[in-house]
């Protein structure tokens, strides 16, 4: 038995970031320090261009590209992106590590296993190969697997996941779900330790004057539509991006 008072918390934080479509995810992940990103949503101009003029330090690897710059097949994007993970993970540049996004590695992660097969006939809809129900648990054990390497490397590790509203089938209430098929999209939080909402709202306020009226906020408290929760003392439930960015110490 130990004593709790000897416990060393060594393990970096691991963010699932979520929100919908437009939010600032990614923008609120280039305030990380030294963010690396593996690359498959490209919308982070405005991250971007922050980063940028506040001498921020950050780096990328695209998937759909080789080593030596060249288009990759689907099929092989998935085994690119564990390569630049590891890259990421490996350099003493790169402080945190960012997949951005989910739906773009899964997309990534069944073309690989749809052409790899399950040692049965493909099943064609629409004149396309589609998973079977075989394909379905090697597709959890990879995205675990990979999530389980990314912590490894004792680095801020940020996954970045779209979501939409669906219905609870118990209950019938209104939830925020993840942009996830198969049996993961119950058990994805649990490989965090803190699962963040990025929101966003017009507003009239001159303060909001620079970001051409929208106010941009992170949501860190479960609410009865979706399950967040944050690992950090003090953590504001619902704060401005800003306003979290300091408390963080981002700045």
């Amino acid at each position: 038995m130990n004593n709790g008072t000897d416990f060393n918390n060594d393990g970096a934080m691991a963010l699932l970031l979520v929100g919908e479509t437009g939010t600032g995810k990614s923008t609120l992940a280039m305030k990380f320090p030294s963010p690396g990103f593996v690359l498959g949503d490209k919308n982070i101009l405005h991250g971007a261009a922050w980063a940028k003029g506040k001498g921020h330090t950050w780096y990328y690897g695209d998937p759909l590209l080789d080593a030596a710059g060249k288009v990759l097949p689907d099929p092989q994007r998935w085994a690119r992106s564990m390569a630049i993970l590891k890259e990421m993970g490996e350099s003493d540049q790169v402080k945190t590590i960012v997949d951005d996004s989910l739906s773009h590695l899964t997309d990534y992660l069944k073309s690989a296993l749809i052409t790899a097969g399950a040692g049965g006939a493909p099943l064609i809809v629409g004149g396309e190969s589609v998973m079977t129900k075989a394909l379905w648990e090697p597709f959890a054990t990879n995205l675990k697997r990979r999530i389980t390497v990314a912590r490894q490397f004792r680095k801020t590790y940020i996954l970045i996941a779209h979501i939409a509203t669906g219905e609870n089938e118990m209950s019938g209430v209104k939830e925020f779900q993840y942009a996830l098929q198969g049996q993961m999209k119950a058990e994805l939080g649990r490989w965090f330790s803190d699962i963040w909402q990025c929101d966003a709202e017009p507003k009239t306020d001159a303060k909001y004057k620079e970001t051409r009226g929208v106010r941009y906020f992170v949501r860190t408290a479960p609410t009865h539509r979706i399950k967040l929760k944050a690992s950090s003392p003090g953590m504001p439930a619902e704060a401005d991006v800003e306003e979290l960015v300091k408390f963080l110490g981002l700045t």
